[in-house]
């Protein structure tokens, strides 16, 4: 009998507990629950099931920083690259977007900075690519990555024959790359693929003094 009152004094105080959680309160519970549901999904590679859950997050929550990031990472997941349909390049867009709302808040985020400059690249806009690369060589001077990743970046704008540019220019970026190229072997002595574009842009100077001699 006792233990039947309690159930009922229970059940009875239950919304009035509830009604004094507020909305505030249950806005915080429901985004982490959504957030729980997104990161399941995320693991399963539901990408489209996972981005519904993550902005729902972060509309409940706007402070739920992993909503943020776990946004992003799931835009930039599903996004194809190279792919140049519409629903492609805005979901690129939408990656953009998501990993530039975090730095908003913090200019530093070093995984955002990446991520941004990741997708940049995967889309051929690789101005942008070089503009966050550089911004990570400035935040980890000591990650060959970094300074490696701008290199590649040169060189691809260097030896872009759909839209050739003047030797100055050409050259600029031939300098810029090489130096940052010499930087990742500075910090680590064994990376091969710095070697290799080192190679590739001394080619392209080359290139280019021929082509100012014709000139």
């Amino acid at each position: 009998m006792k233990f039947r009152c309690k159930t009922i004094a229970l059940l009875v105080c239950l919304p009035l507990v509830l009604g004094t959680l507020g909305c505030g309160t249950m806005d915080y519970l429901k985004a982490r629950d959504r957030l729980n549901k997104g990161v399941k999904a995320f693991r399963d590679a539901e990408f489209e099931i996972a981005i519904g859950h993550f902005k729902e997050a972060s509309v409940l929550d706007p402070k739920l920083r992993n909503a943020k990031i776990y946004l992003a990472t799931s835009y930039s997941s599903l996004y194809v690259p190279n792919g140049r349909s519409d629903e492609n390049v805005q979901i690129g867009d939408n990656a953009v977007a998501a990993f530039q709302s975090i730095l908003d808040e913090d200019p530093n985020d070093l995984s955002s900075i990446k991520g941004v400059a990741g997708v940049y690249l995967q889309m051929g806009n690789y101005e942008k690519a070089k503009e966050f690369y550089l911004r990570n060589c400035e935040l980890e001077p000591e990650n060959p990555d970094a300074f490696y990743s701008v290199g590649n970046v040169n060189w691809t704008l260097t030896f872009d024959k759909l839209e050739p540019k003047p030797p100055a220019e050409r050259s600029n970026l031939i300098a810029q790359g090489l130096e940052h190229l010499e930087k990742a072997l500075e910090i680590n002595e064994d990376y091969f693929n710095a070697y290799f574009y080192i190679n590739l842009l001394m080619r392209e100077k080359a290139r280019v003094l021929i082509d100012e001699i014709i000139l």
